[in-house]
């Protein structure tokens, strides 16, 4: 049975653009109700076109973004919870994650290109495949 490392729950994010001294403020809304759940185990990919909100949500998740509205949970505590330094580890375990990530897409991308002699060799010795 596999647990959730990462619950995404209604998830909501804008920023401030513009600031009016006699009238409301305008908002722009990047996350919209983002719910999703990342079991140990599994692998989850973020896509999208530029500016959608990739980055953002990333940097919600890390808390380097304030949400409007919703809950990250993780391993099944909600990291509103969390310390200061709590929230630190847990940033550097998630980057860590998605730069690893990133390693293995690039090396499987660049899988494709056996013409270059040194791909064979970082493919066999890639302790990741």
């Amino acid at each position: 049975m596999s647990h959730n490392l990462l619950e995404v729950k209604d998830l909501n994010c804008r920023f401030e653009i513009e600031r009016n001294l006699f009238s409301q403020n305008k908002y722009l809304h990047v996350l919209k109700n983002i719910n999703f759940k990342l079991k140990q185990g599994s692998t989850l990919g973020i896509v999208g076109e530029s500016g959608c909100g990739k980055s953002t949500l990333c940097r919600t998740i890390l808390s380097l973004n304030s949400k409007e509205t919703g809950s990250i949970i993780w391993f099944n505590r909600n990291i509103d919870a969390f310390s200061k330094k709590e929230r630190r580890v847990i940033s550097n375990k998630i980057i860590k994650l998605a730069n690893d990530a990133l390693f293995l897409s690039n090396l499987l991308k660049a899988s494709e290109y056996k013409e270059l002699p040194f791909i064979d060799r970082i493919l066999s010795k890639s302790s990741l495949l």
